[in-house]
Formats: C-alpha cells, structure tokens, sequence
C-alpha cells in the first residue's frame, strides 16, 4: 500500500504475518522465525497465530493457521484453498530456533478461522499428547463449529490428540449453552484440567428450554439459569475424575 493505492498481486516478503521470537531470561533477544513464504501476496498472506506452548528443554510447540504458498522453507506446500481458507499445523523449533519440522493438525474450524481468544493449547512431553479447546455459545451461527474427520462438534470442546494426527478422545458440552471452557491445564503427572463457565440450564437450537442437565464432558453442572464457574479434571486416558462449579444464580461468573 503506496499513497493509498494497493497493489494485491505484488510478491514481497514484506507480506509475512506469522512471527515468533524468543528472549532469555533477561529479556535479551535470541531469535526470530518467519515460517511463512518470502514470495507472498497480498491477497495469499491470510495466517493466524493460535498461540505456543514450551517444553522444559525449550522445544516450543507454535499451532498455526497458513494459507496457500510453499512455507517452512518449502516444506509446506499449501495450494486449492479460497483467499481466507488456511490449514493448521503444529511448528516445532529446538531451544536454539531451529525447525523440528511439522504437524498437520487432524480438526478444523468450519469457517476461516478460531477466535484467537476463545481457543486453549498445550503440549504434555511426559505423553507426547496435545490439548486444544475452543468455546462456543451461540447457536443461530456457524461460528466456531470445530469439524474432525467430517463430524461438525457445534458446542465447547476439549481435543487431545498425537504427534501422528490422531484424534485419541474429546470432551464436549452436551447442548451449546451449558458450558464455555476458557482455562486448560496440564500438571507433572499429566492429569488435563479445563475450567471455565456452566450451568444445568439447556436452551435448544430453536430458543427453547431443555431439560435441566447441562454437563461438560460428563460432569453433571449443580447450578441453575447463568453460568458459573466450574473447574474439572480428566486423566490423560479423557476419563472424568472430579469436577466443582460455584453456586448462584446471578449473571454470569468470573469464568476459568
């Protein structure tokens, strides 16, 4: 863009949208990474950043989005998609910055893109087993509906998933109002803990109200009406074993 006059069919590495730095622990520069193609466009350059997740021996985990071109150093070869459409990958890069190769991610969200702040990504070494979640609240919208192995899964959702693109289980809500995850943890003996906001209040697709059973992942939901929040604990085997959610029935809680 030049005094305001565009030229979209320009191949500029200047294009790059994707960015990934590391400092020490002093806040000293190390090292930057650029994964995408150096001969993009301005209509080709659409990615997302969804966020790392670090190893104690510093391997960083980056969960990306990309469109179409040849990236990581002609490693990824993306073609066929709309101007908007991307693929996810998993980056890996050692302490010192230098690629591990890549992981193509086995869901997809059914439109363009997540909602950077809506979705939860962690890798657990002691498992080699990766957590994703993204929330979803709303049922008069395609928005959000995450899509694995051609299955849409239209509520909050918890995968976990390999480093040989294996969906091994998930959690979901059990109607789209019940519950919003919006925290995810992983702890030393690889046990998952999603948090967030939910209730044992249902409203169906069509506006009306079901049964008082709202539930995250089995976890049955004790307060009514707003949504309050919950945290639950699973096994890395996806098997529930315990799950709390505040009480009350004023507007929606502070959330996980």
């Amino acid at each position: 863009n030049w005094g305001g006059v565009t030229l979209p069919n320009v191949k500029s590495p200047a294009h790059k949208k994707l960015a990934l730095i590391k400092y020490n622990n002093q806040g000293q520069f190390q090292w930057l990474r650029m994964p995408q193609s150096d001969s993009l466009t301005l209509n080709t350059s659409n990615a997302f950043d969804y966020g790392v997740t670090v190893e104690p021996n510093g391997t960083t985990h980056w969960l990306v989005g990309m469109g179409n071109g040849s990236h990581l150093d002609g490693t990824i070869n993306i073609s066929g998609l709309a101007q908007n459409e991307q693929q996810l990958y998993i980056l890996k890069y050692d302490s010192n910055g230098n690629s591990l190769g890549y992981l193509p991610v086995p869901f997809r969200p059914n439109t363009e893109r997540y909602h950077s702040k809506r979705i939860n990504f962690i890798y657990d070494p002691l498992t080699q087993q990766y957590y994703f979640t993204s929330w979803r609240d709303i049922n008069d919208s395609d928005e959000f509906v995450t899509i694995i192995n051609n299955q849409e899964y239209r509520t909050s959702i918890l995968i976990c998933f390999n480093a040989t693109e294996q969906v091994l289980w998930t959690k979901t809500a059990n109607n789209t109002f019940s519950a919003l995850v919006e925290g995810l943890l992983v702890d030393d003996q690889s046990n998952v803990y999603v948090s967030g906001r939910g209730t044992k209040y249902t409203v169906l697709p069509n506006g009306g109200y079901g049964p008082q059973d709202g539930n995250f992942g089995g976890y049955q939901f004790t307060n009514i009406s707003n949504r309050q929040s919950f945290v639950i604990k699973f096994n890395a085997q996806g098997n529930l074993l315990w799950g709390s959610n505040a009480d009350g029935t004023a507007g929606d809680g502070l959330g996980g």
